[in-house]
């Protein structure tokens, strides 16, 4: 019998880092996708509105010079994690940056859902969403993860009713988290206010 020499990994981990992205980083990033134009936000491997399970706007961000640094800071820290948690055989990330708006007035939202799917989506293996809204500007709009794995409690917000194994990730400005695409995960409705944030997928081969 063959026995492959242990390679031990831990696939299921979230990550978070406070201040990934500073306030003037956010102030110009608002300002230089300012002229992008909005459409709806559909579901994964589909091109339909479906609003009873999202509900949102979005922008996709170029990768373009003017937006170069943002790609390469995420990547980094990505790059990090991984080489010594998930060691996933990351490639690329050939999908733009999302960037997302869920607004209370529309009953902003989005049902839980996992990232990777079909054609280019099979593709992804991490999934980053990067907080832009200070939380005073909005009510619900929480990322919500389902996982039982161990966490770190200062990581998360335990105020809300819902089971051990969602896990309510702090609304905090400029907080990065990054996870595996096949993560089942969630925006809670926004109940007042709107929520913006990033959103990117990076993997750019099959998983293996």
């Amino acid at each position: 019998m063959f026995n492959f020499p242990d390679q031990y990994s831990t696939p299921t981990s979230i990550a978070n880092f406070k201040n990934f992205l500073d306030l003037r980083e956010i102030n110009n990033l608002f300002e230089s996708i300012k002229t992008l134009p909005y459409t709806q936000g559909t579901v994964v491997n589909s091109s339909k509105f479906k609003k009873d399970i999202r509900n949102s706007n979005i922008k996709w961000v170029p990768h373009s010079d003017e937006f170069k640094w943002l790609y390469h800071k995420c990547i980094d820290i990505i790059t990090q994690y991984n080489s010594y948690n998930w060691k996933f055989d990351l490639k690329s990330a050939p999908e733009s940056f999302q960037y997302t708006e869920y607004n209370s007035n529309q009953k902003g939202h989005y049902d839980w859902h996992i990232d990777i799917g079909s054609a280019l989506t099979s593709h992804r293996k991490v999934s980053v969403t990067i907080q832009l809204s200070d939380p005073s500007e909005y009510e619900g709009g929480y990322l919500q993860l389902f996982n039982t794995g161990d966490d770190n409690p200062n990581e998360y917000d335990y105020s809300l009713d819902t089971p051990y194994y969602i896990k309510s990730v702090k609304k905090e400005i400029g907080t990065i988290t990054i996870f595996p695409s096949f993560m089942p995960h969630r925006v809670s409705r926004v109940t007042k206010g709107v929520r913006k944030s990033l959103v990117l997928w990076v993997g750019g081969c099959s998983f293996k």
